[in-house]
């Protein structure tokens, strides 16, 4: 896909705005599926959740652990993570 686009729009300059921009949504696409891809590898939002309730508080990576609290692990960090990858995305 991507070297197609780059071709094209390297020959054909004027298409190159609207490669991108298909390109870009194919991405967001993409990204999408592989969270979806994700949460049903590890057996659906129910069983993430309930595991994330199970484990408490969760700790942030160093450096990181140093400046932030621990998050606490419920349905509405689920939400926030799901929410911000889609945003990403989109």
């Amino acid at each position: 896909i991507f070297s197609v686009q780059s071709y094209i729009s390297f020959n054909f300059p004027r298409l190159g705005i609207f490669l991108d921009t298909l390109r870009d949504c194919y991405e967001a696409y993409v990204i999408y599926l592989f969270l979806t891809l994700l949460i049903n590898y590890l057996g659906g939002e129910n069983v993430i959740v309930l595991h994330l309730e199970m484990q408490g508080r969760v700790r942030h990576p160093w450096p990181w652990c140093k400046v932030l609290r621990p998050l606490s692990g419920n349905r509405k960090l689920f939400r926030t993570l799901r929410a911000c990858v889609l945003q990403f995305a989109i």
